[in-house]
């Protein structure tokens, strides 16, 4: 889609984010026997050794419709606290 659109000046992009705190991951968490040890099997797959917030997945998206931006396109912007790199 990127190089379909990019004479046009649209970009396309994509986010792939990791573990992240939100309202779906609360309820598996306070559905799951032992929250804590949930969150941190979870957290323990980042280096970062946490969960993201959305505002750091926003940030990202921000990030990609600004003007700051404007160069880039065709990419896939991994959101996970460094998890693919192990």
């Amino acid at each position: 889609m990127a190089i379909d659109h990019a004479a046009a000046q649209i970009r396309v992009d994509s986010i792939a984010p990791g573990p992240t705190r939100s309202t779906y991951f609360d309820r598996m968490i306070a559905a799951h026997d032992d929250p804590d040890r949930f969150v941190a099997g979870l957290s323990a797959r980042s280096p970062m050794n946490r969960m993201g917030t959305p505002a750091e997945i926003a940030n990202v998206i921000l990030w990609l419709a600004s003007d700051e931006a404007s160069f880039v396109t065709g990419a896939m912007y991994v959101v996970d606290g460094g998890a693919i790199a192990w």
